[in-house]
């Protein structure tokens, strides 16, 4: 039986998944690396609209702050 894995760029159809991966991140007692992880994603549609801005250039907080797009793996 094969698995089929994509890269997604994160929504907040997500949300589910992405929650549950947080909360086990959590529990876990790990150190959140990347960063981004450490983005409190309690108001889940203004994370994913971070992100989203971020990889569109929009208000990014230095000018030498790069574009940087993200993406998950989506099992």
């Amino acid at each position: 039986m094969h698995n089929q894995v994509t890269l997604a760029e994160p929504t907040v159809e997500l949300a589910p998944q992405y929650l549950a991966f947080y909360e086990e991140w959590l529990a876990g007692g790990e150190i959140f690396v990347p960063w981004v992880i450490g983005i409190d994603p309690t108001d889940f549609a203004a994370m994913v609209r971070y992100l989203q801005d971020n990889a569109d250039g929009v208000n990014l907080k230095e000018a030498a702050q790069g574009m940087i797009r993200r993406f998950w793996l989506e099992t």
